[in-house]
């Protein structure tokens, strides 16, 4: 989601029962928490699920970690309309100062798939085996550096 508003209302269902308790309050990367104290109010309202801007500095990643127990949602690769970042060689290193973190592969200089269709099928089913590629790079990556899965 990409509205404190509707993130507070979302987390008031949670938490009155009229949502499930683990139904998950995911933060898009278009309202990303640059600093722990967005981060903290945006777990407090009931995010579980917080993605960071890509060029946080691993300072400032850690920083957010320390104020929120929300998965920290990172682009290790992001598309070129956010930001177009490849940090790679970083993986072990941010999974170590944000775990739980879920490491996203955004592909750098790939076309738009939006509005979707059948038309960009096989682009789709192309990119998307190169994130699964880009992953594995990540993987062997962290496992070379000394880091853990």
């Amino acid at each position: 989601m990409a509205d404190l508003g509707q993130l507070q209302i979302l987390g008031e269902m949670k938490r009155s029962g009229d949502l499930p308790a683990d139904f998950v309050l995911k933060i898009s990367v278009t309202l990303a928490a640059a600093n722990p104290a967005s981060a903290r109010l945006m777990e407090d309202l009931g995010a579980t699920s917080i993605n960071l801007p890509v060029d946080l500095s691993l300072p400032q990643i850690a920083a957010i970690r320390q104020a929120v127990d929300a998965a920290i949602d990172f682009y290790m690769e992001s598309p070129d309309d956010f930001g177009g970042a490849v940090r790679h060689y970083e993986t072990s290193e941010v999974v170590r100062v944000a775990a739980p973190v879920y490491l996203k592969y955004g592909l750098r200089n790939s076309p738009p798939l939006y509005p979707s269709g059948a038309h960009l099928e096989s682009t789709v089913i192309a990119l998307s085996k190169e994130r699964v590629r880009r992953a594995a790079i990540g993987l062997a990556l962290m496992r070379r550096r000394g880091g853990s899965e």
